[in-house]
């Protein structure tokens, strides 16, 4: 059976985009791409703030449909090196295993290991600013003015880059430090 036009247009990349992926120890992560399973083969485990990281997921329980865990811990060798969220975008149950890592994300508040060797389109997070994410896309970011949800969090202004799919956003302070980075997938 020969699928229709219109399908073969809204599945092309050029139309959906493809993930804003990161280096992380040596691993290339991409949102909406990269499985748990591919992640804990590399030797990434998961947790969360709330254990100290001490308690670590069981990676064959079952998630149910639907379902987005976030602000997940990504931990190698026991060290913090990046958030991200998982999703189960299927109608049915499956292992935590066979679900999808959408975001990933880098609150420079927390304390992460290793951050001086994540990139992100080649370019280290010690390094990033705008007009350099700008250069690595070939395209402006949309800028917008950012406010956190408490009245004492600094302010600044949130760039971001999207292309069908998938998005990455960086939040600089009005000081001009990086605050965040995110990269996701939307379905």
């Amino acid at each position: 059976m020969q699928l229709p036009f219109w399908y073969c247009i809204s599945t092309s990349p050029l139309i959906a985009g493809k993930p804003y992926e990161f280096e992380i120890s040596g691993y290339t992560v991409q949102p909406g791409k990269t499985t748990v399973a591919e992640l804990s083969e590399a030797g990434f485990s998961f947790s969360d703030f709330s254990s100290n990281y001490k308690e670590i997921y069981d990676v064959n329980t079952m998630v149910a449909s639907k379902t987005k865990y976030q602000l997940v811990s990504l931990l190698k060798e026991g060290k913090l090196l990046a958030d991200i969220t998982i999703i189960n975008e299927s109608s049915s149950s499956k292992p935590l295993l066979n679900c999808l890592i959408s975001e990933v994300t880098f609150n420079l508040k927390k304390p992460y290991d290793d951050l001086d060797k994540v990139n992100l389109k080649g370019i280290s997070l010690t390094d990033l600013t705008p007009d350099k994410m700008s250069e690595a896309m070939g395209k402006k970011g949309t800028a917008a003015d950012y406010k956190s949800y408490s009245d004492t969090s600094p302010t600044g202004t949130s760039y971001t880059w999207s292309k069908g799919k998938y998005a990455v956003e960086i939040v600089i302070s009005t000081d001009g430090n990086l605050m965040s980075i995110k990269s996701n997938y939307n379905k």
